[in-house]
């Protein structure tokens, strides 16, 4: 291994050291995760490294109001591979987010609905 490459996997190193000590001093149970009722949009890519669907599947299965999209044929950049298609799916989710939202308000609310910002 060239002495870049080491140095590259080293600095990676602290950041995952990191990750793994944020998720093993999470104190957040299950039935935390099952109280959150807000739209929540799981995107994850057919290429994505395995864990990252077992992640997908636990959350998707806790949170009760989540929709989960999977992109055919990007990886865990999504954002970097295919920005355009994400964009579109994020519009897509944020808009049926506002809809929702707009007939709650005007069915339940004897004030008129918020106006949103496009």
């Amino acid at each position: 291994m060239s002495v870049s490459r080491r140095d590259a996997v080293a600095a990676a190193m602290v950041k995952v050291g990191a990750e793994f000590d944020a998720i093993f001093a999470d104190a957040t149970r299950r039935a935390d995760y099952r109280r959150l009722t807000m739209p929540t949009l799981l995107l994850g890519g057919s290429l994505s490294p395995a864990p990252m669907a077992v992640v997908l599947d636990r959350l998707h299965a806790m949170l009760p109001t989540a929709d989960r999209m999977r992109l055919e044929g990007v990886g865990h950049m999504g954002p970097v591979q295919a920005p355009a298609r994400l964009a579109s799916l994020m519009r897509g989710f944020i808009a049926g987010v506002r809809a929702a939202d707009l007939a709650f308000l005007s069915a339940s609310s004897p004030r008129p609905p918020l106006r949103l910002a496009a």
